[in-house]
């Protein structure tokens, strides 16, 4: 008697495909008691049968397929259409880095803050919770307009 991963084993196929096998009526399990419950168990005689049935079947996965042209490849044939491609990339990796630089926002997150006084962000952040630097608290992070923390830096 052989347990279902053995049969599969001697037949070259997956436990799967001896299940199937057993749901057709190819296969007739008899079940024992094991150590975790039922386990099945399959004639030896049953499983060559079905192997001899089945002829040299070999398990042929599917073949790659050809590279063929896609949009990135397209893309990047010439400068303007390569830096289009790394714009496209960067928008969809999730960077967080925006086009414009710090001097230019007029709403700053607590760490453009922080980067655009050299103040610690602990610094801008006691000030905020201490009204003394005006910010709303959006989500999980600050956000800070120019003009207050312009007006913030000038009492310091």
């Amino acid at each position: 008697m052989l347990t279902k991963l053995a049969a599969a084993e001697r037949l070259g196929v997956s436990v799967r495909a001896i299940e199937n096998y057993s749901s057709k009526g190819k296969l007739h399990p008899k079940y024992a008691a094991g150590r975790r419950g039922k386990v099945a168990l399959f004639d030896e005689a049953e499983v060559d049968r079905l192997k001899d049935e089945r002829g040299e079947v070999v398990f042929n996965p599917r073949p790659p397929k050809a590279p063929t042209e896609n949009a990135l490849t397209l893309l990047s044939e010439s400068p303007q259409r390569l830096a289009l491609l790394e714009t496209i990339r960067a928008a969809l990796s999730g960077s967080t880095q925006s086009t414009l630089s710090i001097g230019d926002k007029i709403i700053l997150t607590l760490d453009d803050a922080s980067r655009l006084t050299s103040l610690s962000k602990d610094y801008l952040r006691a000030a905020l919770k201490t009204d003394k630097l005006q910010g709303k608290k959006i989500g999980r992070g600050w956000k800070i307009r120019r003009g207050d923390l312009d007006t913030f830096c000038k009492t310091l």
